[in-house]
């Protein structure tokens, strides 16, 4: 019971001692600049997009499928994809088929 009123007290001091019109204002000027910094973003976002230009976004789609080519992987529609395991495959293939040529060779002699 003693812990409880000694809370009452100290919360009772505390509504004395705020002003709700202080931390109203306080809150509509925070509101304000949150809105004004907000603005100025957007418009930084703008201005940073006409220096890029109309075409960066394309040019960057080829520099991406150029790196993406030379590590061996290629975007599809359905994601990302590894062409490197298939050309893997390929010359595995290439070579079981060459040492069968020269098995052949060998037996016609």
């Amino acid at each position: 019971m003693g812990a409880l009123k000694s809370s009452t007290g100290v919360m009772q001091n505390i509504n004395a001692d705020m002003d709700v019109t202080e931390i109203r204002d306080v809150m509509k000027n925070f509101a304000k600049e949150m809105a004004k910094a907000e603005g100025k973003g957007e418009m930084m976002d703008d201005a940073f997009d006409m220096l890029d230009g109309a075409d960066t976004a394309a040019n960057a789609d080829e520099v991406y499928d150029g790196i993406l080519g030379e590590i061996g992987l290629e975007v599809a529609s359905t994601g990302v994809t590894s062409t490197k395991i298939k050309q893997e495959e390929e010359v595995k293939e290439e070579v079981a088929d060459d040492g069968m040529a020269a098995r052949l060779a060998a037996l016609q002699m």
